[in-house]
């Protein structure tokens, strides 16, 4: 019976520590999503190790009848002293509070 018990402790104290981390700002999550996910560094060409600065976006705008948002964003990224201005505009789905970016839809505007 104790066993049961440390265990359902430990498995309830993984749970509360790891929702209660630092949670991004969304400025911060689209900064982390340009550098790290490949399709977006494909899609615009920004190349690994590359240092993602002035970023801006609008405001993340619903589609209608889904968790579905849009946000336009502008960056800059600079690698070996070049700086390469970028506008585009990502697809993200809420899940509760937080947004994640779409690897299915959007990312390249062909």
């Amino acid at each position: 019976m104790k066993q049961k018990l440390l265990l359902i402790g430990i498995i309830l104290f993984t749970i509360l520590s790891y929702s209660c981390g630092k949670k991004l700002s969304f400025e911060e999550q689209l900064i982390n999503d340009i550098s790290k996910i490949d399709r977006i560094r494909a899609c615009n060409n920004v190349p690994e190790g590359a240092k993602i600065t002035n970023v801006t976006f609008d405001d993340l705008r619903p589609t209608p009848g889904t968790n579905m948002y849009v946000v336009w964003v502008e960056y800059d990224y600079t690698i070996s002293g070049d700086t390469t201005h970028i506008k585009n505009s990502y697809v993200y789905f809420k899940h509760g509070e937080s947004y994640d970016f779409s690897k299915v839809v959007g990312g390249c505007d062909d």
